[in-house]
């Protein structure tokens, strides 16, 4: 809880005490990566912070979110599905209002991620024949 608190009280510009850059993009490199492999209480915390640095520094200070997502959403492994799922859910979230000139990065996370996507569906699936209806509500969650 220390790590996420740290993240979301002292990211941004205004804050007292600041991360400096450095320390930063140590946080943006491992992060998802962290969530990866961290058990599910950790995951958890991780998780907001994630959410907290996605919403100061992407899509300027972290270019490399999409690839990390995009790598990990053509996997197999259920974690990796899971890190790279929830970030697109954050992204998704992060944009969802905004007018269409703020929107612009929406058009890159689409070309990464809706080609791994549809692959996802696809396998799930042709996996659970019987379940084809439930399938998109669980990968994607409820609305809201």
């Amino acid at each position: 809880m220390g790590v996420r608190d740290d993240v979301c009280f002292s990211w941004t510009e205004g804050a007292t005490f600041r991360f400096n850059e450095e320390d930063k993009q140590m946080v943006r490199d491992n992060l998802l990566e962290a969530i990866v492999q961290s058990p599910p209480l950790i995951r958890s915390q991780l998780c907001e912070t994630l959410k907290a640095v996605i919403y100061n520094d992407f899509p300027h200070q972290w270019p490399g979110l999409m690839p990390q997502i995009g790598n990990n959403l053509g996997t197999t492994e259920p974690p990796r599905l899971y890190g790279a799922l929830y970030a697109l859910r954050i992204l998704a979230n992060k944009y969802e209002f905004k007018d269409e000139e703020e929107r612009q990065p929406i058009q890159e996370i689409v070309r990464v991620t809706f080609p791994h996507l549809l692959n996802i569906f696809q396998v799930s699936y042709a996996r659970h024949p019987r379940n084809r209806i439930y399938r998109p509500k669980i990968i994607i969650g409820p609305p809201g």
